[in-house]
């Protein structure tokens, strides 16, 4: 099963966005973004909140990788 890092990979993917415009959406450095999207770096509850309020994320597919990846359709607006 995919880690949190993959799944977070898989929602930017989804979402249509680069590492850049997400970490700048999270409030966090690209590199940052990337060591959580390989695993060197855990995602904060805080950038965990963020995708679940700002892009309808699931939480429980975040944390396990079951069920939809999103609620609902992401809110693309910036």
């Amino acid at each position: 099963m995919n880690t949190v890092g993959e799944r977070l990979r898989l929602i930017r993917q989804q979402l249509g966005m680069t590492q850049e415009q997400l970490a700048q959406r999270l409030g966090v450095g690209k590199a940052a973004l990337s060591m959580v999207e390989t695993g060197k770096a855990r995602l904060s509850t805080r950038n965990k909140n963020i995708l679940v309020q700002d892009f309808n994320a699931n939480p429980d597919w975040l944390d396990t990788g079951h069920g939809p990846m999103f609620n609902a359709e992401p809110d693309m607006t910036p």
